[in-house]
């Protein structure tokens, strides 16, 4: 899913909305629907990514400790991978302002 093509998303994004809302209105949140139907494969393939990158050390010296699963996570894994995610989503943001594509679909059919 992270190699469709934006006009793909465009068209996707445009039959929704003509399902629901029938043929000729046009509203801003079609726009936002194509553009985050390319945005989430990124951001979730980079937070993936970064989630496996931080070391299992990490993860068993706090399981040693005794500290629940939950709070690991919280604790330990997400701050360790915090700049990682940040920067995927970063990433997916500016893939997402250079795509004119779907806008020009939802707002030109």
């Amino acid at each position: 899913m992270t190699g469709i093509p934006s006009i793909v998303a465009g068209l996707f994004a445009y039959a929704l909305f003509v399902i629901f809302f029938g043929p000729g209105v046009r509203m801003g949140i079609g726009g936002a629907v194509a553009l985050s139907v390319l945005m989430i494969p990124v951001v979730v393939r980079s937070c993936e990514e970064m989630l496996k990158l931080v070391p299992n050390e990490l993860r068993e010296a706090s399981y040693a400790l005794g500290v629940p699963k939950w709070r690991t996570i919280v604790k330990v894994v997400l701050p360790t991978a915090l700049a990682g995610i940040v920067t995927g989503v970063t990433l997916a943001v500016a893939r997402v302002i250079g795509e004119t594509a779907p806008l020009l679909i939802i707002a030109g059919l």
